[in-house]
């Protein structure tokens, strides 16, 4: 009796062992969360020179357009990031009136320049334009 006792245990031992070692081993099926909702940002003319701050997946749209006054109209070239392994460009066009767009997601931390330039057009006989490239940009400081 005394060794079917001491069998007895030695198998409710092993069976509670063998439990644990598959409760362990079973797949994590938990799901991650992103820390915050993501958001889109959304760039003008107006943002020029700003300094604006992201978050890791959130996503940038510029929308630049046209500048027309005097005779004069100033057309942008599409938008760029300076750094794209921190704002990666997904998108971008140059349109036919003279505005631009373009999408970046942001990707990792750090301060990266979203940029354009607008140069410009005569729109009216005897109107010289000058001979430079506006700058367009916005710091990004992506957390």
């Amino acid at each position: 009796m005394k060794r079917a006792r001491t069998v007895l245990a030695a198998m409710t031992a092993m069976l509670a062992f063998a439990a644990t070692q598959q409760a362990s081993a079973a797949p994590d099926v938990s799901v991650a969360t992103p820390a915050h909702a993501v958001r889109t940002m959304q760039l003008t003319n107006a943002d020029n020179g700003r300094t604006v701050t992201g978050r890791l997946g959130d996503s940038v749209r510029v929308r630049l357009t046209p500048v027309v006054e005097d005779g004069l109209k100033w057309v942008f070239v599409k938008p760029a990031s300076s750094d794209s392994s921190l704002a990666a460009q997904t998108g971008g066009t140059e349109t036919p009136d003279g505005g631009a767009s373009g999408s970046f997601d942001l990707v990792a931390a750090g301060k990266v320049v979203v940029q354009a330039g607008r140069r410009c057009v005569a729109t009216t006989p005897g109107r010289v334009c000058p001979e430079v490239v506006l700058p367009w940009k916005v710091t990004l400081n992506v957390a």
